[in-house]
């Protein structure tokens, strides 16, 4: 670092995955002791019956990880970097399809497994969903806007996209983009609702309202929304459907301690599945992350990160 004279603005001091913090001066201001975390999370598998944990992919630090349909391909989001990653599910044949500065989250495979829908977020904060081939070679915006998009979700057809918005987004509601045709529709009703689950059948969409304490429940024959479930606010984390579309899991933060819990269409009563043990998580971008393999099994993030205290060598005024 240069000396800075009086009135100067402030100067960055380092770059890369590694967050500072607690910083703190030496006496003749020649050297800087700051705290620097390096992310790093271990993607795993749950059994509940034995209580163990089992690498989903071996030698990677990720996040964010979605099954291809077919249970063939797996992408994920590389830690620290946020870099955007394919492979086999075995993880051989790995290719990286994005890179910095853009960070990747979220991603979801198209139901042929031709292409990855993901979350894109920008130096300047603001996230995008995008749409790249499985081989890197195309990527195009879903739809450009200045909204933070979030939450892709793909028709079981493959040929429209249904996503959100982040919760504090002006303007909130839940849209459909035609793929072939690029028609824009608001799902009625959607207004001031985010985080939407379209079940695999086609028939519902599942989304939170504002406040994070109700899942509100969109029937495509009635074209109405009802009141599904209501719970503390933040006790319904990452929903996801079940294949038959009977049920919506999520991952409940809050209450009956740290657990995946269900509810059933039709009912309003809600059951603990299993009760997670023995697991410091990784606080992603988004929260605590987990999401289901294509086998049904949970995935969950293992928090590896590592905490170290460096010294800056600078020249202060």
């Amino acid at each position: 670092m240069s000396d800075h004279g009086k009135g100067a603005g402030p100067a960055q001091l380092t770059d890369g995955p590694i967050s500072f913090g607690n910083a703190w001066p030496s006496n003749d201001n020649s050297r800087i002791w700051a705290v620097g975390v390096k992310p790093e999370g271990q993607p795993v598998k749950y059994n509940p019956s034995s209580k163990n944990f089992s690498a989903v992919i071996s030698g990677v630090s990720a996040t964010d990880l979605d099954f291809s349909l077919d249970g063939k391909w797996i992408t994920y989001v590389a830690l620290p970097e946020g870099t955007l990653w394919r492979c086999r599910e075995d993880g051989s044949n790995r290719l990286q399809l994005t890179f910095a500065p853009e960070r990747g989250a979220l991603p979801h495979w198209s139901p042929d497994s031709s292409n990855i829908g993901y979350v894109s977020i920008g130096q300047d904060k603001r996230s995008k969903i995008v749409i790249i081939s499985a081989d890197g070679v195309t990527k195009k915006d879903l739809l450009p806007e200045n909204r933070s998009q979030i939450d892709v979700n793909w028709s079981s057809d493959g040929k429209r996209i249904m996503f959100g918005y982040l919760h504090d987004t002006p303007g909130l509601d839940i849209r459909v983009v035609d793929l072939s045709t690029h028609e824009v529709t608001s799902i009625p009703g959607s207004e001031g609702l985010f985080s939407p689950r379209w079940s695999p059948n086609g028939k519902y969409i599942a989304a939170l309202s504002p406040d994070f304490t109700k899942v509100m429940l969109f029937d495509y024959e009635t074209q109405k929304w009802s009141t599904w479930l209501e719970e503390a606010a933040g006790a319904v984390s990452y929903p996801v459907w079940s294949a038959d579309s009977k049920y919506l899991y999520f991952d409940d933060l809050v209450t009956d301690e740290e657990s995946i819990r269900r509810v059933k269409v039709g009912e309003s009563r809600t059951e603990r599945v299993f009760k997670l043990e023995g697991i410091e998580r990784y606080p992603g971008p988004f929260g605590l992350w987990s999401a289901r393999t294509s086998d049904g099994s949970w995935m969950f993030v293992r928090d590896h990160s590592t905490q170290e205290v460096y010294q800056l060598d600078v020249e202060l005024p």
